[in-house]
């Protein structure tokens, strides 16, 4: 090769040959690219060739570099990858706009570190708000109105479709849903049949989902007597009248306080005899005696003793506001049978209060023999009654064979309390034999005794042995008390004698608390005490107490003995509270034939009466007379007195008979 050629070759080489034309637009140093810090990148496009970590491959960062080598900064760099994601809060509610999500070093003005808003233009929605029954997405949940919303309702399943809801499948919605209902009552929302308000079916399922089996009710009782006028208040005191007609069958006594016949609250007792069943007013007895205007007559009453010795069975009415002696002084008069139409003043011997405001007559019982003359005494209860400068209350004994009108400061006893306000005679009853002496004992209730607390309550058993030749005698001495177990149970307001549960020849008695409390407020409880009952001290030693059924029940408010129900040979023990169900008050009886030990519910009760209406009271008064029917077995009578079949609170009372 020639040596021209050769030198032009090695210029070539050296300084590359292309036509001409340069195609690198860097400019030529006559130095080679150089990698100092090892990171791939060359210093001409590496910014900082002494930090490998910075280079044209790594992200931007917020640490003040140019980490990427595009000439920006953190903020400044739209490839910056490491900043945090901010919002837009247009609404200043604490919430970003999810859509306007940017990514800062800093947090930006006006944006927000959390999203979800679902409308950045009203602050009352985000994602922290309650959802609110107003068709509007407020919790930004991607739901409108759901269930569980602010001002929602509860709604109840209606599986069986009866209208009833189950309480135990609940949902909360805005507007109802299908298959579901605002009632939260129903017991087997598996069955249309079953709900409240059905008819009790007998079939051992509590059908009508009150909480009790096969309990009866209006349309079950053989007569239905009904007060004649509004506010009568018939049913409000009960009693057997013995056979009055010679059918060989128990007759039976009505009282009606609020009758008007012969003045504004004048009151009446009707007698009805004979063995027609079915609804029928109280007009159509047999006999109807009437109070003086005011007086109340009927308030109680006790029938179906002959305490006169004629043979005849007697009748006693208490007419606590009478005021023949004083204003309310009170009064029960003694009518002795036969009997007919007219007033208790035409007909009876009057037994008046003395002082005002003693209320004789809240209470009267027809009690038997006392003194083994050969009569039997009348009892007169006046819770108010005055002794010395106290208004303890008295309960008056009375021979059954008195001639004419007596004041019952006269009486043959006076059993009095202690202090005042013991309400001595809020209750009498007659207690049988008690200690099988062949003489009728005597039951008085005290209900305002403070034993334990206030209004504790009692009841007095009183031996006939005990009661002497007469007198005034204090019973804290006298009898045998039997106090309440707590403050305000008002032991004693029930009371009844004369029934023998156990077969063992003696009586026994049962006492009534309406506001004792262990099944409930003012639930309510019975005592079963046998015979002899000659202890003192608590009721909480009774061998039974039967307890309301729930709070507000006032059981014990009423009880009697029935005169066997079953045909065991035995009485049976009839409780009434008539604030049963106290929202609606339509009332509950409850019936024990046997078992009767410890502590028992009124829900659990061999037999169960409820009122058929709101406000009925169904149990407000009680008894157990005997055979109404002559099918040989003890009947039931059940005093309503606010029952509003004849108009509002004309009362009624209830003839059940057949139950076993």
């Amino acid at each position: 090769m020639r040596p021209l050629a050769m030198l032009a070759l090695g210029s070539c080489l050296l300084s590359g040959c292309n036509g001409g034309k340069d195609t690198d637009s860097a400019v030529d140093t006559g130095d080679p690219p150089i990698d100092r810090d090892g990171d791939g990148y060359s210093d001409d496009l590496d910014c900082d060739d002494s930090d490998a970590s910075i280079h044209p491959g790594v992200d931007e960062a917020c640490d003040g570099i140019d980490n990427d080598c595009d000439g920006f900064v953190d903020d400044e760099d739209a490839d910056l990858v490491d900043g945090d994601i901010w919002f837009v809060d247009a609404d200043i509610d604490g919430y970003g706009d999810t859509d306007s999500a940017i990514n800062a070093c800093e947090q930006p003005d006006g944006y927000m570190d959390i999203g979800g808003d679902c409308d950045d233009s009203d602050a009352t929605i985000n994602p922290d708000k309650l959802e609110d029954c107003d068709g509007i997405d407020n919790d930004c949940d991607g739901e409108v109105d759901e269930d569980g919303a602010t001002w929602s309702e509860p709604w109840y399943a209606d599986g069986d479709g009866d209208g009833f809801g189950d309480p135990d499948d609940m949902r909360e919605a805005c507007e109802q849903p299908s298959g579901w209902v605002e009632d939260d009552t129903d017991c087997d929302d598996d069955d249309d049949d079953v709900y409240p308000g059905a008819p009790e079916l007998q079939d051992g399922e509590d059908t009508d989902c009150d909480g009790f089996v096969n309990e009866f009710g209006p349309d079950d009782a053989w007569a239905v007597l009904e007060g004649e006028s509004a506010s009568d208040r018939a049913g409000r005191s009960l009693s057997g009248a013995g056979d009055q007609d010679g059918d060989r069958l128990e007759d039976l006594w009505v009282g009606a306080r609020g009758d008007d016949d012969a003045g504004s609250s004048g009151g009446a007792v009707y007698l009805v005899t004979g063995d027609d069943a079915g609804q029928r007013s109280l007009a159509n007895s047999a006999v109807k005696l009437t109070g003086l205007s005011g007086s109340w007559a009927g308030q109680s009453l006790d029938g179906g003793m002959d305490v006169d010795g004629d043979g005849t069975p007697d009748l006693v009415v208490g007419a606590p506001y009478d005021d023949q002696g004083e204003r309310n002084a009170g009064a029960a008069w003694l009518v002795r049978g036969p009997f007919e139409d007219g007033s208790l003043s035409e007909h009876g011997v009057a037994l008046t209060g003395t002082n005002d405001s003693d209320y004789a007559g809240w209470s009267v019982a027809l009690v038997g023999d006392v003194d083994g003359d050969g009569v039997g005494e009348v009892l007169v209860g006046a819770p108010y009654a005055k002794y010395e400068a106290t208004t303890p209350g008295v309960a008056y004994l009375v021979p059954g064979d008195v001639d004419g009108n007596v004041a019952l400061e006269d009486a043959s006893w006076a059993l009095r309390g202690q202090s005042n306000s013991d309400g001595v005679g809020a209750r009498v009853s007659a207690g049988g034999d008690l200690d099988g002496d062949g003489l009728a004992d005597v039951l008085v209730g005290a209900n305002g005794v403070n034993v334990v607390g206030a209004d504790s309550g009692a009841a007095y058993v009183v031996y006939a042995s005990d009661l002497g030749t007469g007198g005034s005698l204090d019973l804290t001495t006298l009898a045998y008390r039997h106090h309440g177990e707590s403050n305000g149970d008002h032991a004693g307001y029930g009371l009844a004698g004369g029934g023998d549960v156990d077969g063992d020849g003696l009586d026994d008695v049962l006492v009534g608390a309406p506001y004792e409390d262990e099944a409930g407020n003012n639930a309510g409880a019975a005592y079963l005490l046998l015979g002899p009952a000659a202890s003192v001290g608590t009721l909480a030693n009774a061998t039974a107490k039967l307890l309301g059924a729930q709070e507000g029940d006032s059981a014990g408010h009423a009880v009697a003995f029935a005169d066997d129900v079953d045909g065991d040979g035995v009485s049976d023990v009839l409780v009434g509270a008539p604030v049963y169900d106290d929202d609606e008050a339509p009332g509950l009886a409850g019936l024990w034939l046997d078992n009767l030990e410890g502590t028992l519910s009124l829900a659990e009760a061999d037999w169960l009466f409820q009122g058929g209406h709101v406000g009925d009271y169904v149990g407000y008064a009680l008894a157990g007379p005997g055979d109404m029917d002559g099918d040989g077995l003890g009947d039931l009578l059940l005093g309503s007195s606010l029952n509003d079949g004849a108009g509002t609170e004309a009362g009624a009372a209830y003839v059940v008979v057949g139950i076993f």
